[in-house]
C-alpha cells in the first residue's frame, strides 16, 4: 500500500493539473465553450488522467500528429509496471532475491530457444496487464525488461558495479547488433553507469525545483498548439518556444501541486499492511 500511494502521488496531481490546463488552453483558442465542448473536455481530463490517449473533439486532425498529448503512451506501461512491482512484493519474491533471479532467468532462457514456457507466460502477462502486441513481441518485452532490469540492480545493489569500459564495450556491440534483448541490456547498463557513476557527478539541477515531469507531460500539447496557431514550423523554434512556455508552468506545478502532492506520503489511512518490497 505504501508503494502503491507514493507511485500514484508522484504521477497523479502533476498530471491531472496537466490535463485541466491542456483542456482549458483548447476550449479557449480552438472551441466554442458549451455543454458540448465541456463534456468533451471531462471526459478527456478523465481518461487521459488514467493514462489514456484520448482525442479532445479532433482539434488536431489538422497537424502532422493527430493526437493532444502522445507523452502519455509511456505513463500507462509505468503504471502497469509499478502494480507489477508491487504484485512481486506481495509474492515475497522480492524479498528472496534468488528466488526472483531464478524466475527472470528461466524465462530469459526459455526465450533463447523458443521454449513452450514462453509463450505461456507471456501471453498471461499481456492479458494480466493489457500491454499490446503490435503485432510482435518486442516492443513491450524491451520496456519489460528494463523495467525487470531496474528491480535486479536495486536487488543486487551490494554486487551491482559501474564500469565505463563494460557500458562501452556494450554500446560497441549495439552498433552491430539488432537484437532487441542486447540492445535493451547495453543501453539500460549504460544509462545506469553514465548517470550514476561517481565521475559523471553533475550538480543536481533538481535541487530547488523539479520540473522534469511536468515538462514531460506539458511538452506535446504544447506543442500541437503551437503548431495548430500556424507558429514555429522550424524545430528549432519549436522546441525554444514550448520551452518558454512550458518550463515555468512546470516549475509552478511543481512547487504548487507536485511537491505538496508528496508530502502527503504516510498519512493516509491504511487499509493494507505495508509490503516491504525491498
Amino acid at each position: 500500500a505504501t508503494f502503491l500511494e507514493a507511485r500514484l502521488l508522484r504521477l497523479l496531481p502533476g498530471l491531472v493539473f496537466a490535463n485541466f490546463l491542456t483542456a482549458a488552453a483548447i476550449l479557449i483558442l480552438f472551441l466554442p465553450v458549451n455543454s458540448e465542448t465541456l463534456t468533451a473536455a471531462a471526459v478527456y481530463v478523465g481518461k487521459s488522467s488514467i493514462f489514456k490517449l484520448e482525442d479532445f473533439a479532433g482539434v488536431f486532425q489538422s497537424n502532422p500528429e493527430k493526437g493532444v498529448n502522445g507523452s502519455l503512451w509511456t505513463l500507462g506501461y509505468e503504471f502497469r509496471f509499478y502494480i507489477y512491482t508491487m504484485l512481486l512484493g506481495l509474492c515475497g519474491l522480492l524479498a528472496k532475491r534468488w528466488s526472483f533471479l531464478a524466475v527472470v532467468l528461466t524465462i530469459v532462457v526459455c526465450s533463447m530457444f523458443k521454449l513452450p514456457l514462453l509463450s505461456t507466460v507471456l501471453e498471461w502477462f499481456q492479458n494480466a496487464f493489457k500491454l499490446p502486441m503490435i503485432g510482435k513481441e518486442e516492443p513491450y518485452l524491451a520496456l519489460t525488461t528494463s523495467f525487470t532490469i531496474g528491480i535486479l540492480a536495486y536487488l543486487f545493489r551490494d554486487y551491482f558495479r559501474l564500469s565505463f569500459s563494460v557500458a562501452s564495450a556494450l554500446l560497441i556491440g549495439a552498433l552491430f547488433s539488432a537484437n532487441w534483448l542486447y540492445l535493451t541490456l547495453a543501453w539500460v547498463y549504460a544509462a545506469y553507469v553514465f548517470s550514476l557513476h561517481p565521475k559523471c557527478y553533475l550538480p543536481k539541477a533538481d535541487r530547488w525545483w523539479d520540473c522534469s515531469y511536468g515538462i514531460y507531460i506539458l511538452s506535446y500539447p504544447t506543442q500541437q498548439t503551437l503548431l495548430k496557431l500556424g507558429f514555429a514550423r522550424n524545430g528549432y523554434a519549436l522546441f525554444f518556444a514550448t520551452m518558454a512556455i512550458i518550463l515555468p508552468i512546470a516549475a509552478f506545478s511543481w512547487k504548487v501541486i507536485e511537491e505538496p502532492a508528496l508530502r502527503l506520503k504516510g498519512k493516509f489511512p491504511r487499509f493494507l499492511k505495508r509490503v516491504d518490497i525491498a
